[in-house]
């Protein structure tokens, strides 16, 4: 089964997302031990809070979708991951972790809504080519954005301009995600 245009868009915005904000998760790393010298254990703590609470919004993100619309948070979740792309913006290692940590979160906080938006607006046979799309495109960010990361590294950018990077593909992923119409509303099936 061909997979709907919808499937495309989605997984364009979902490319554009990942090629934003892999290279700051590369970045990060790098960024709070040898730069701003945070102790590795510290560092550890600081990634446990980071993915531990973001599995706590991905469950909010989606109870919010089921009250407020699958769009909606998925566009507002989105618009707001480029928090991360200030971490490099202070030297002050809980201000960098506060803002990385709050761009994860919204990231998180998004996927589930983008997810179900994408099944809300497909038909149940065109599901399984649909999410191969958007996961092979997803991918496909995220293989760019460490690319594009080594060459700003070797062209010498600074990290305030590395995390900065993340913020332009960001905005057109959510501008792409915004401006998606819904081309059906198809209800799900209740297992």
């Amino acid at each position: 089964m061909k997979a709907p245009r919808i499937a495309y868009f989605v997984g364009l915005s979902a490319m554009f997302a990942d090629m934003g904000y892999q290279g700051a998760m590369a970045l990060l790393p790098v960024y709070l031990v040898f730069v701003l010298k945070l102790n590795f254990i510290y560092f550890g703590i600081a990634e446990a809070l980071i993915f531990g609470f973001g599995s706590l919004f991905s469950y909010l993100g989606g109870k919010l979708s089921d009250r407020y619309g699958s769009k909606n948070v998925a566009v507002a979740g989105n618009s707001l991951i480029p928090f991360l792309s200030f971490t490099g913006f202070t030297y002050i290692p809980l201000i960098s972790v506060g803002l990385f940590s709050t761009g994860w979160w919204m990231r998180n906080l998004r996927s589930p809504a983008r997810r179900a938006f994408l099944a809300e607006n497909t038909e149940e046979n065109e599901r399984t080519s649909s999410f191969g799309i958007l996961h092979s495109l997803d991918v496909g960010g995220g293989i760019i954005s460490i690319l594009i990361l080594v060459i700003l590294i070797l062209l010498n950018f600074t990290y305030k301009y590395l995390f900065l990077f993340s913020i332009f593909p960001i905005i057109i992923s959510t501008l792409i995600l915004a401006s998606i119409k819904s081309n059906k509303h198809l209800p799900l099936k209740k297992q």
